[in-house]
């Protein structure tokens, strides 16, 4: 369902297209370099970010590329009288994603691309986790501290969820010890956000106490399972930079995780961390999983490698990494300019949508 029309929001800023950085622009579609309004390029190395958050031939994709388009008219307004002068940056919200430009020369430029998730105000942190007549029931765990007795305890780490309810349903989903708690460590949409694949440069307090509740929680390095789902990846990888101690007594299972997994397995075995029999648990029905393994597939390789018992779900994780290389090193050889510039970022991200 499509929108009331899109708000545009103005930050001021002196900086300017260089020649330099002009290069690392192409015309956004066919439609954005005719002659009639101006002309609209975007930053040829948002093709990953731009898939993440667009799917090219679904209603709601070609919706959102088509408002895209409309930046050839629509670029700078802030009201009917209005237009932001050149050089200032400018932003505007189309359903989930924000597109950030500026202006110069009668060129729109796109310079960056964020997706919002939207979802629930509940407070990040641990929640028991039960099942009752059939339906999901959720507890705050006060102090977010585990069980101080030797009880196993599974703790589920969501991805992008609309409330606190998805959430705990998630967990259930993938509890399978039913001699151990189940507790769930909450990641709102909120911090999804910012701690996402293209994370905000500047954390806000409710990312870094959430990130801190958690530090605080893998420290007390009971005997624990985690299992840690899609966006949930970024918020454990946030959370073990604060991390002093060893987490020898804890397994880890990373599920379709959306995040610089390399860094975040090398983190976890520096910690000393245990890990299930699928350390890494992979299905090809999560698109946004397979962005960030295409993402990071240079690195993916290696870091798995590092893991003492390694395990992937997959029958060959070779092959599914080398497959994802090999698809990144395809779109960045779509990437390159053709001679007279008739190549568009649409063209391309139609093409790479397959491969995704």
């Amino acid at each position: 369902m499509l929108q009331n029309p899109p708000a545009h929001t103005k930050n001021n800023s002196n900086s300017f297209i260089r020649p330099e950085e002009e290069k690392k622009y192409i015309y956004f579609s066919v439609f954005t370099k005719s002659e009639s309004g101006r002309h609209v390029k975007i930053k040829s190395d948002l093709m990953l970010p731009f898939l993440y958050a667009v799917k090219p031939g679904t209603h709601e994709g070609d919706s959102t590329i088509h408002q895209i388009e409309n930046l050839k008219q629509t670029a700078g307004i802030l009201n009917n009288s209005q237009n932001a002068c050149n050089a200032f940056d400018h932003m505007i919200k189309i359903m989930n994603l924000q597109v950030f430009y500026r202006v110069e020369s009668g060129c729109v430029y796109i310079t960056n691309l964020k997706v919002v998730h939207k979802g629930d105000k509940s407070e990040a942190g641990l929640y028991q986790v039960t099942e009752q007549y059939g339906k999901t029931r959720t507890s705050k765990i006060k102090n977010d501290r585990l069980i101080a007795d030797d009880r196993r305890e599974q703790v589920f780490i969501n991805g992008t969820v609309t409330s606190l309810d998805t959430a705990a349903d998630a967990a259930l989903e993938q509890h399978n010890d039913e001699k151990s708690r189940l507790c769930l460590f909450y990641n709102p949409s909120a911090i999804v956000n910012e701690l996402g694949m293209w994370k905000s440069k500047s954390q806000s307090k409710l990312s870094r106490t959430a990130a801190s509740k958690l530090s605080k929680v893998l420290m007390q390095n009971k005997k624990t399972t985690w299992n840690v789902e899609g966006e949930g990846a970024a918020l454990l990888n946030e959370a073990l930079k604060s991390v002093t101690s060893d987490l020898n007594k804890q397994t880890f299972r990373l599920i379709n995780p959306v995040a610089d997994t390399p860094e975040l397995i090398t983190r976890l075995v520096d910690k000393k961390a245990k890990h299930s029999s699928e350390a890494v648990s992979l299905t090809n029905q999560s698109r946004s999983a397979n962005i960030a393994m295409m993402t990071h597939s240079d690195k993916l390789a290696e870091s798995i490698g590092s893991i003492p018992e390694k395990k992937l779900q997959i029958e060959d994780a070779r092959d599914v990494i080398q497959d994802k290389i090999n698809n990144n090193a395809t779109i960045s050889k779509g990437m390159a300019p053709l001679p007279g510039g008739f190549k568009t970022f649409i063209d391309i991200a139609r093409q790479a949508n397959k491969l995704i």
